[in-house]
């Protein structure tokens, strides 16, 4: 550990892209990837690392059978659009939690790594 690189961390703190911890608006592709990825390039040597596996997040979903009645006035193509959004909502949910748990893994790395170069001074 050292404080180079405990430097270069908090750097990203506040340097743009930054990690706004305490912000709900905090928009994934914008910020929390680019964000995070910063502090990765900076962590990569230091850590061990493990990634969630997009194909485990959503083993408990469950189709909802009535979403796929045909409603009244929906024509062939509304209908087909709807379809297929509805069908490949499973696989963007899991791409995207996968993407932020992703930034929560190395966030959580490099303020761990913050508080242990501080710690030993």
């Amino acid at each position: 550990m050292s404080q180079g690189k405990a430097q270069r961390l908090m750097l990203r703190t506040c340097d743009p892209p930054y990690m706004r911890v305490a912000d709900v608006l905090l928009d994934l592709d914008t910020e929390a990837n680019p964000a995070a990825n910063a502090m990765y390039i900076i962590l990569k040597d230091e850590y061990e690392w493990k990634w969630p596996d997009r194909n485990k997040h959503l083993m408990g979903w469950k189709d909802n059978r009535e979403e796929f009645v045909r409603e009244v006035d929906e024509d062939d193509g509304i209908y087909r659009d709807r379809m297929r959004r509805w069908q490949r909502w499973p696989q963007l949910k899991s791409k995207r939690q996968e993407q932020w748990l992703r930034c929560a893994i190395i966030t959580f790395r490099a303020l761990d790594y913050l508080s242990t170069v501080t710690k030993k001074g």
